[in-house]
């Protein structure tokens, strides 16, 4: 999609993203409310074609069997790790998954929090897991983050905790991604706990005990450093109005962790 993107000379989202987000949960008789004021500033962003007005999003968390990553992200440690492996719609192996990893810098360190990712097809997902898969990098410039990922997995032991799924709508411009806006609705945290990684990296099946379904849409807003403290005045407007909770430190993959283990 990213490659479509190019030849076709649309904005494409980077690999790397530095911006500041802030989070909002949304009771369901207000999300039609929130995404018409939302569409009066910017349009929805899909690659597809025909767009789409909501694209489901898997996500699976790896942390250790003591919750290690999780907890040092609860407390906003500095350099706290976040690793998940996403995908978008349906899963086969074929299927793009992205190997994402979100590292929390504190204001002193002079350092912008960070997500960074790269791909590979979902059938070298569980080789790469394992120690392997070299070979399905597709990029040079990914290397360096496919051997961070790799040995922070193999020597923290990090392995499946929880998978959340959701429908996210994207609302961006076409032009620029300085201003950009989720909603996530349908959220559910599913319990990984179990999965054998000599066999599989994700379950497909889950108990109902497994499952929780998160009560609240989520929102949330990203903006590029230079406009969170002057936002545009319609974000600051949707941000201030009785429509949305505030959320800020809310994170699907700490809070499945708490509901779960």
């Amino acid at each position: 999609l990213e490659e479509e993107a190019r030849q076709a000379g649309k904005s494409v989202a980077a690999s790397t993203f530095e911006r500041t987000s802030k989070k909002f949960w949304v009771p369901a008789s207000k999300v039609s409310e929130v995404v018409c004021a939302v569409l009066e500033n910017l349009p929805i962003y899909s690659f597809e074609q025909p767009k789409r007005f909501s694209q489901n999003t898997t996500s699976v968390y790896f942390d250790s069997a003591d919750l290690t990553l999780a907890k040092k992200r609860m407390v906003k440690l500095e350099g706290s790790q976040l690793i998940r492996f996403r995908w978008y719609n349906t899963v086969n192996e074929d299927t793009p998954v992205f190997v994402e990893r979100k590292v929390h810098h504190e204001s002193w360190v002079k350092q912008s929090s960070v997500k960074e990712r790269f791909n590979m097809k979902a059938d070298s997902i569980l080789e790469f897991i394992q120690g392997g898969a070299k070979s399905a990098v597709r990029r040079k410039e990914d290397l360096s983050l496919f051997n961070e990922v790799q040995s922070t997995i193999r020597n923290l032991a990090l392995k499946p905790m929880v998978t959340t799924r959701y429908s996210r709508t994207a609302f961006q411009s076409g032009l620029t991604d300085e201003v950009r806006v989720s909603l996530d609705r349908q959220l559910v945290m599913l319990n990984e706990e179990g999965t054998d990684l000599r066999k599989a990296w994700h379950k497909t099946e889950f108990r109902q005990r497994d499952i929780h379904y998160f009560p609240y849409a989520v929102v949330e807003v990203k903006l590029h450093k230079h406009l969170v403290e002057n936002p545009p005045s319609w974000v600051g407007s949707l941000m201030a109005n009785n429509l949305m909770i505030p959320a800020d430190r809310f994170s699907k993959f700490t809070h499945g962790c708490a509901v779960h283990h």
